[in-house]
């Protein structure tokens, strides 16, 4: 490995002494533990600021699928800027417009598995919190097509916290973030 990217300076101090790393991410893994958890809003909170049923079931859903959108906007961008960045030295990362169109692909599957899971359980409330990389125009429209409420401008820990069921794309960080969550 290059590089190995990091998400915290907790977990880069722990990497060998001859490993090049690169801090890119923010530690927000504190906030799922006191004292940190208390600054976060109560549950019933967030869920009147979502005008969500109080005592109706909330499941959540995390998308992660970032680089679809350069399936068919920003091609030119994207293909340099995997050059320049190095990605395209990953192996199967070699072209980014077939990465980003097999994003497309992945979140259209996606879509599919979620569509069936909110038509199986109909008294339920769904929140959808996209990942903030990803055009919203992408996913807007198969919340609307749904009724699912989507969540925008708030932490992933607030989506986490209204969470009874949680649904994410496997390797998502939301995953092992919402068995944090207590």
């Amino acid at each position: 490995c290059d590089l190995y990217l990091s998400w915290n300076k907790e977990v880069q101090k722990n990497l060998p002494s001859s490993v090049n790393s690169a801090v890119i991410g923010f530690p927000r893994l504190p906030f799922y533990r006191y004292p940190l958890s208390e600054l976060t809003p109560e549950k019933d909170d967030i869920l009147a600021a979502l005008s969500l049923n109080l005592s109706q079931p909330v499941y959540t859903i995390a998308t992660s699928f970032p680089s679809s959108k350069f399936s068919t906007k920003n091609v030119g961008f994207n293909e340099a800027d995997g050059k320049d960045l190095g990605v395209v030295t990953i192996p199967g990362r070699e072209s980014p417009t077939q990465w980003a169109k097999d994003e497309l692909f992945y979140w259209e599957e996606f879509k599919k598995w979620i569509m069936g899971e909110v038509l199986k359980n109909e008294n339920v409330q769904w929140v959808l919190k996209p990942h903030p990389a990803e055009d919203i125009s992408l996913i807007a429209p198969f919340c609307e097509l749904l009724g699912i409420k989507l969540m925008l401008g708030r932490p992933i820990y607030d989506l986490l916290k209204i969470s009874d069921r949680h649904y994410t794309r496997v390797g998502c960080t939301t995953a092992v973030e919402a068995w944090l969550w207590d």
